[in-house]
């Protein structure tokens, strides 16, 4: 199967099972492949709905770019990373622009022995222009 195909079954794999996959998630980054594919099964998020959802962040973020190439190769690195078991805080942070989130608070609750418990959180205004979360070389990656 060649490397297109796979990313597309993976996609559609994962948004078709009812669990979203989560249970394929692993290593410290697969906390943060979980929390999107449980976002993802929130929303009720179909292939369908998330090739319009990607189609519109690479229309928004590559509006400079008309070349067909270029859109092609940002769509298939986007897909690939997204439904891997395990994905970057950048890549989480793209995924989430690409469901079409304003805003997103971090919140961590630690747990220390003795009941002693401290929560943290920090808010990121994803609206903001100025994090740009495509690299400038994403369309020279390899797929």
């Amino acid at each position: 199967m060649n490397t297109l195909n796979k990313q597309l079954n993976d996609k559609v794999r994962v948004l078709k099972d009812p669990s979203y996959c989560i249970n394929e998630v692993s290593g410290v980054n697969g906390i943060l492949a979980g929390l999107y594919r449980k976002i993802l099964a929130h929303m009720g998020i179909n292939p369908g709905r998330f090739d319009i959802l990607l189609d519109r962040f690479i229309s928004i973020n590559r509006k400079s770019s008309s070349n067909r190439v270029v859109r092609m190769l940002t769509r298939g690195n986007l897909n690939r990373e997204l439904f891997k078991p395990a994905m970057s805080f950048k890549v989480f942070m793209k995924g989430l622009k690409i469901l079409g989130v304003k805003k997103v608070k971090f919140l961590v609750e630690c747990e220390f022995d003795y009941n002693r418990n401290y929560i943290s959180d920090i808010v990121v205004d994803l609206g903001n222009d100025d994090m740009d979360l495509l690299d400038d070389d994403e369309e020279e990656k390899e797929q």
